[in-house]
């Protein structure tokens, strides 16, 4: 017998006592794990407890014949696996032949042969084995398939995300940067002397800057937020002060267009929790359908 970390089980269903001894003797002597049961009906019993390795059953058996243990056995998804060597008569060529085609992987003739015994079981137990590997190795690779297929969802997810953060940092990151644009250029446009800002207007380009920076820090919080879950630090909002902000920063676009915004949104609401840059960013989101409204309008 091949060398095993456990022997192989293997059940012998005969209803001659003889013969059980003989085929037992024959596989213990080789190292096999040998159970016995005299019937069909106890050898299904004998199965149901325990999964043998291999069956030698006999053919000519009363109430259940093998026949009927065999057709059972390859019925069912638990069982159908298990390679079953017929016990047959060396005269009986029928015996044989329906035997294989109830689902019998070999047969052995009486009366026995020790080496032919031996040499028929492990070369049963030896497919066996090459049939578990390869079924090992399939579920392994379906494995391995549906772990691909979920690393191509996410790195689809992560593409259609990094477009997101692409088209934020491309459009929101635009407009600070116009709103100093636009205030140098009124400036200059209205001055003939040498330049010299006010403090309004420091404090308006350095309000531009810091919104930026603060912004960046936004995006990149968000992001990792939707790729490895960190933790999002939510503080009270007020939506006057937020909006206040927001309509301070598009001040010199609403002015160049001649455009007046009423701010209507009262100071005594009640605070929202949220991510102060998130929300601006949301509300920015529509900001340049929001202006080229108000250009066509007085153009």
């Amino acid at each position: 017998m091949t060398e095993h970390l456990v022997p192989p089980d293997i059940l012998i269903v005969d209803d001659i006592p003889d013969n059980i001894r003989l085929l037992s003797s024959m596989l213990v002597e080789h190292g096999y794990r040998v159970r016995k049961v005299v019937n069909g009906e106890r050898a299904l019993k004998a199965i149901a407890l325990q999964l043998p390795d291999l069956i030698l059953l006999d053919i000519r058996m009363p109430d259940l014949d093998g026949y009927e243990v065999c057709a059972r056995l390859k019925a069912s998804d638990i069982t159908k696996k298990i390679p079953i060597i017929f016990i047959s008569a060396a005269d009986d060529v029928f015996d044989k032949v329906k035997g294989f085609e109830v689902g019998g992987a070999d047969y052995i003739t009486k009366p026995f042969e020790s080496i032919e015994v031996v040499a028929r079981v492990e070369q049963q137990l030896a497919m066996r084995r090459c049939q578990q590997k390869l079924f090992a190795k399939n579920q392994q690779l379906a494995t391995q398939n549906i772990q691909l297929q979920q690393e191509i969802k996410q790195r689809q997810q992560t593409e259609r995300r990094l477009k997101v953060f692409v088209h934020a940092v491309s459009h929101d990151l635009r407009n600070p940067v116009t709103g100093i644009s636009l205030l140098l250029q009124s400036y200059l446009n209205n001055t003939t002397a040498d330049v010299v800002l006010d403090r309004q207007i420091v404090e308006t380009m350095l309000d531009s800057c810091t919104r930026q920076l603060q912004l960046i820090d936004s995006l990149v919080e968000t992001q990792l937020l939707e790729t490895s879950r960190y933790p999002l630090n939510l503080q009270p909002i007020s939506l006057h002060a937020l909006t206040s902000r927001i309509l301070k920063n598009w001040e010199p676009m609403l002015t160049k267009s001649q455009v007046v915004v009423v701010h209507r949104i009262a100071a005594d609401l009640p605070l929202i929790r949220g991510k102060a840059e998130i929300c601006v960013s949301a509300i920015r989101s529509g900001e340049t359908h929001f202006m080229g409204g108000f250009q066509a309008l007085v153009e």
